[in-house]
């Protein structure tokens, strides 16, 4: 009865062994599809270029199930990602949390959002809002972000609109990222805010190296 025991302990060990290491499995994403498939805590590393012109692209990531993984960009260039219409969060990524974004591309953005009205707006080339303990490292964006808006605060960057840290010690950080495109907001009404920058536009318990 022991030995069997022991083979039965060994053989759960084992297959715990097996579903940690496919768990801790990184994904390859080589088109447009697959791009938008991306979701969840799992690890993700792009293998090519991507090239999302005339794709209508939701950003990864929502307030209600947001990204919390990790995402290698591997240096490739994701261009033609582009948005024409007022949404609360616009990016790549649009809700992150406790994730790690790195070695992302993305190469002449084009956002050009008006009518954002009554609701707080978050638009971004890389992550529209970042919250708990999430890093970007490496990334790079170019290209033209203009939102306009009324009755509305709007936050608009290159890399993150907004980081929301600070609850149980969690921190944001931003490690050699670079902002090449332009940043418009304009926004009115009563008691509105306008918030435009290169890196984040709003930094709660987050710093910039």
């Amino acid at each position: 009865m022991k030995k069997i025991t022991t083979v039965f302990l060994l053989v759960l060990s084992l297959a715990v062994f097996m579903a940690i290491a496919v768990s801790a499995e990184t994904i390859e994403i080589s088109t447009p599809e697959q791009l938008m498939s991306v979701s969840g805590s799992d690890s993700y590393i792009l293998t090519e270029d991507i090239d999302l012109s005339g794709v209508d692209f939701t950003p990864i990531g929502t307030e209600d199930a947001p990204f919390s993984g990790g995402f290698d960009g591997n240096n490739k260039t994701i261009s033609g990602l582009a948005f024409d219409e007022a949404g609360e969060y616009i990016g790549l990524f649009g809700f992150c949390e406790d994730a790690t974004i790195k070695n992302v591309k993305i190469k002449d953005i084009v956002v050009d959002v008006s009518g954002v009205k009554n609701v707080e707006a978050y638009v971004a080339g890389i992550c529209a809002y970042a919250k708990g303990n999430c890093k970007f490292e490496n990334c790079t964006v170019s290209g033209s972000i203009n939102v306009e808006g009324s009755d509305c605060d709007i936050y608009a960057a290159g890399i993150c609109a907004h980081v929301q840290s600070g609850i149980k010690g969690t921190f944001t950080s931003f490690t050699s990222c670079v902002n090449n495109a332009s940043v418009n907001v304009e926004t009115t009404g009563n008691s509105v805010q306008a918030h435009a920058a290169g890196i984040a536009a709003f930094g709660n318990f987050s710093d910039v190296i």
